[in-house]
Formats: C-alpha cells, sequence, structure tokens
C-alpha cells in the first residue's frame, strides 16, 4: 500500500466538505482504497483490520519490520531443519492428546520433523477412548494409515464404548407416517468411559511400560499414616469457628442436595462432595454455592482470619 496526495475534486468530492478521503492506494495496481460503498478507507481503519484490495485483491497490509519478529520454533525446525534432529522427546506425552491445542499441532509438526520420537508419560490413558485417539494419531504411523484426522467417531466406535439416548416423548418426534402411524425420534450418541482390549495392537509394538523400580534402585520404603484432624471450635469469643462455619455450611448444603434429589434432579450431588472436601482446607477463603438452575444462593460459608493456625497446618 502507497500514499498518495489528495487532491480537491478527487471522485467529484471536495476536501471542503467534509470528508475523510483516503490518500492511499494499493501498491500492486495503484487502485484506489476504498470499501464496498467506494468509500475512501482512512489510515484509522486500514491499521485495525486487514483488508484487501477491490480491484485485485491484494493484501493491503504487510509485516511490521519496526517490532520484534516471531516464529514458532516447531515450524522453524520443520522448514529450516527437516531431519536434521535424531531424536525427540516428548515428556508428559498426554499433555499433547487434545485435537487443537498449541502443545499438540507443535508436537505433530516436531514428530514430523525429526528422524525418530521418544514419548514419555505416567498417564497414557485419560479413561475415555477418544483420549488415546490423537495421541495415537501423531504418533504413529499405522494408525495414521488407518485413520485420518477427522476419524475421531470411527475410532471411538470401534474402540469405545457407545451410548445411545432416544428419549421417546409424543410430542418429541422428527418424522412420522401419515398412514401407518410410523414415528422416527432424535437418537443421541454419548461416549462412555472404558476401551476395547484389541486397541493394545496399536500400542504393543512400540510401547514399553515401565515401574518406578525399573528405572530407579535402592527406593525407600513407603509408608503412609493416617492423621486424624478435628476442626477449630474458636480462637477468640464472638468470632466464628472453623467448626461452626463448616457445620452449618454443610446443613445448608445437604437441604440443598436433598430437596433436588426430592425433585428427581442430581445437579448438586457433586458440588456438595466438593465444596465440603475443599473447605476445611481452605477455609481462610470464602465459599458460596449457587443453585445451577435457579441461580440462588443455597449455601454460604464465611472466610476466616488468616492469622490463626489451624489443627491441620
Amino acid at each position: 500500500m502507497i500514499q498518495r496526495p489528495v487532491r480537491d475534486g478527487l471522485g467529484g468530492l471536495s476536501l471542503d466538505e467534509g470528508w475523510d478521503l483516503s490518500p492511499f492506494s494499493c501498491a500492486a495496481c495503484f487502485a484506489r482504497v476504498t470499501d464496498d460503498e467506494e468509500t475512501p478507507l482512512p489510515w484509522a481503519e486500514l491499521r485495525t483490520k486487514k483488508h484487501r484490495c477491490r480491484a485485485c485483491d491484494g493484501p493491503l497490509w504487510q509485516a511490521d519490520r519496526t517490532g520484534p519478529r516471531r516464529l514458532a520454533l516447531a515450524e522453524y525446525v520443520r522448514r529450516r531443519m527437516p531431519a536434521f534432529f535424531d531424536l525427540l522427546i516428548v515428556d508428559e506425552g498426554h499433555e499433547v492428546k487434545a485435537r487443537g491445542s498449541a502443545q499438540g499441532l507443535a508436537a505433530e509438526t516436531l514428530t514430523g520433523a525429526c528422524r525418530r520420537t521418544l514419548t514419555l508419560t505416567g498417564t497414557l490413558f485419560g479413561g475415555y477412548s477418544s483420549t488415546l485417539f490423537y495421541l495415537l494419531w501423531r504418533f504413529s504411523p499405522a494408525v495414521r494409515r488407518e485413520f485420518g484426522y477427522q476419524d475421531e467417531a470411527r475410532w471411538i466406535s470401534r474402540y469405545g464404548i457407545v451410548e445411545r439416548i432416544t428419549r421417546r416423548c409424543p410430542d418429541a418426534y422428527d418424522d412420522d407416517g401419515r398412514h401407518s402411524k410410523r414415528r422416527s425420534y432424535q437418537t443421541r450418541t454419548v461416549e462412555k468411559p472404558g476401551i476395547s482390549p484389541v486397541v493394545l495392537f496399536h500400542l504393543i509394538g512400540n510401547t514399553v511400560f515401565l515401574r518406578l523400580s525399573d528405572v530407579a534402585r535402592s527406593l525407600p520404603t513407603y509408608t503412609e499414616q493416617v492423621e486424624v484432624c478435628t476442626l477449630a471450635e474458636g480462637y477468640a469469643p464472638g468470632l466464628p469457628s472453623q467448626a461452626t462455619c463448616y457445620r452449618r455450611f454443610a446443613s445448608d448444603l445437604r437441604h440443598a442436595a436433598v430437596a433436588a434429589l426430592s425433585a428427581g434432579s442430581k445437579r448438586l450431588l457433586a458440588t456438595y462432595l466438593q465444596a465440603l472436601l475443599a473447605y476445611p482446607d481452605a477455609c481462610t477463603r470464602s465459599e458460596t454455592v449457587l443453585d445451577p438452575e435457579t441461580g440462588n444462593v443455597v449455601a454460604h460459608a464465611p472466610a476466616l482470619s488468616d492469622d490463626a493456625v489451624y489443627p491441620k497446618e
């Protein structure tokens, strides 16, 4: 894009009429830079959004060479240094299992640029068969030959557990037969936890399973000891105690969860468990539980003093 001087009468308009005429032209075809209504674009509009020339469809922007120049390292290795590295080591490999995460895409790019890849993880399987698909697709040529990048659903249908839910509500059907009284209902497919043992054929040839004792010798004996701590009853008269706040919080949550269960809803059960487990460990932060259906406050625990030393500490 180049800048040209603006003269009176350009396009049948005069500068005296108050129009903000753009002094810019396309650097490729020298056409005037305008919008869809043939109105010249000012610099404020051009710098905030990428536009293209309406005459030649050329870009009306370019790289800013005055600022820092950045390039993804994985993409640089793929373009400039293919096959330069003999071995790529991917630690915590389960973190690159997502389909569109930046880490996953970078690992996929580096895998194609290096001769060999060693992936390390302590949690290979995340409970669902889909957690293995993109992980194996990026690192296993055999999986790439058999499945495409968009074949996650086919992978789940072959190696996972699928639940199909059909609600036969009298008023919720897709199509019906006018004379035969035939009706078709919508079916929703949900992946459930679990995986077929057949998936081992994709793992057994290129996977080594190790225990901690296989890589580290003379480890100390592992023991566990349980210490039971009672909640603090209070450090100063007149101030709320940890035990009092917890009992009131638990009572309010219990009444709300029971009421929801009586109405046929389990929406507060997970919140009931997690909130009561978390508050004794973090009683210096307030805890408020909202009903996800109505948005009303069903239970609240105040934040206690940071100066006190509680039984667990």
